[in-house]
């Protein structure tokens, strides 16, 4: 019986062990899911220079324009210029991509669609490198702006296609090349945090001719030498007023998602009117399944956790017993070591007796021939002593 107790008892910790390194497993998985929160590694390369990730949501009711963003720009070289941090010949220490939102109307081959548009400025899809079914992306530097790239499902609609590479569609009656078609991220968090539909991407200035668009999403990628250093200049030149700040690197570290198990409930309360795009949304969704997994973990690791401290204790008293007895036996083995050859000398010199020069003895008389010697002696004294008596009664002289 208490052989079956102790194998069930392993199976407990087994299985509990296994659920737990799932979830750490899972977690770890969720870590590096988003495409959109790896701007930096993608920027820094194969440079070792350390790399950071900003980004800046700006309330509902402010934004900003292409101007503000230049003279971001120009602060940001000022300050790295400070820093002693000089861009390498003919490139740049950072890039940066920014975006506003509106509905417009679009018309295809087989027919329109009200979607949401994305106005994209700078490097946009860097940070966020959805994949291509045809065609190419926009990028800042194109000299012309009327190119737009659509979503699968638009693509479809408009003209039950997705290579449409070339083509053109209609907006606010003005036509625009369509430069390539994209899927958006398959994710579960993404595709949970993306509730806008059918989907197009033009530029920023083009946006701005059908629709009053402010910038309400800025994001770079720059040098961050020291923790928090991209963080503070952005914090302290970017316009960025009650909008919120996220420093995307390392948000999904064990300690950032801690904080999160930490302060639970906190991320429900928001204080400012800033509406978070759906990769953001996706970011914090993925978030706090991160928190989840780690709470679970936590939790069944508790009781593997403590068995295994019983057994370090029991462990190491037992290696304390064995200690003090092997220190015993070296203790004794040494004293064997030190003291063997004086041992073996003595004692073989007891079992072999030194030689001695020989010595003539004189034979002791035995007690009673003494006597009878005595006796002897005294019988003769009075044998003569009776004589001479008997010679002087009768005259004569020897």
């Amino acid at each position: 019986m208490k052989r079956i107790k102790k194998i069930i008892f392993l199976a407990v910790n087994a299985l509990l062990i296994i659920c737990a390194a799932a979830s750490f497993i899972g977690m770890s998985y969720l870590g590096g899911l988003l495409q959109s929160q790896k701007a930096a590694q993608r920027w820094a390369g194969q440079s070792e220079q350390r790399m950071a990730q900003i980004s800046c949501f700006l309330p509902r009711d402010g934004g900003i324009e292409i101007s503000d963003v230049l003279k971001f720009r120009q602060d940001l070289d000022k300050k790295l210029q400070e820093a002693s941090l000089e861009a390498p010949e003919g490139g740049s220490l950072y890039t940066d991509a920014y975006c506003a939102a509106g509905e417009i109307s679009v018309t295809g081959a087989r027919g329109g669609a009200t979607v949401t548009a994305i106005g994209v400025g700078g490097d946009f899809f860097l940070f966020h490198p959805m994949i291509l079914r045809s065609g190419s992306f926009i990028y800042s530097d194109d000299p012309t702006t009327d190119k737009v790239v659509l979503d699968e499902e638009l693509a479809w609609r408009l003209f039950g296609s997705s290579d449409l590479a070339g083509m053109t569609v209609t907006i606010g009656g003005e036509p625009y090349i369509v430069a390539g078609v994209v899927s958006r991220e398959s994710d579960f968090a993404s595709r949970r945090a993306y509730t806008g539909g059918e989907g197009i991407y033009m530029s920023f200035e083009a946006l701005a001719k059908n629709v009053d668009a402010k910038i309400r999403c800025y994001e770079i990628a720059m040098p961050d030498p020291v923790s928090g250093f991209a963080a503070g200049i952005v914090k302290e030149i970017f316009p960025l007023g009650d909008g919120v700040l996220v420093e995307n690197s390392g948000r999904f570290k064990l300690s950032k998602v801690f904080s999160i198990i930490r302060n639970f409930g906190e991320r429900s309360v928001h204080n400012t009117g800033v509406i978070l795009p759906s990769w953001e949304n996706a970011a914090r969704i993925v978030e706090d399944y991160m928190a989840l997994f780690l709470a679970v973990g936590i939790l069944l690791s508790i009781l593997p956790a403590i068995c295994l401290l019983v057994l370090i204790i029991r462990l190491l008293k037992k290696l304390k017993r064995q200690s003090r007895k092997l220190r015993r036996t070296l203790a004794d083995r040494w004293d064997d070591f030190r003291t063997g050859p004086r041992r073996k000398k003595s004692e073989k010199s007891e079992g072999t007796p030194e030689t001695k020069p020989a010595v003539r003895e004189t034979p002791v008389p035995a007690a009673d021939s003494v006597e009878s010697e005595q006796e002897d002696m005294l019988l003769d004294i009075e044998a003569i002593v009776r004589e001479v008596l008997e010679e002087e009664k009768t005259g004569k002289r020897p």
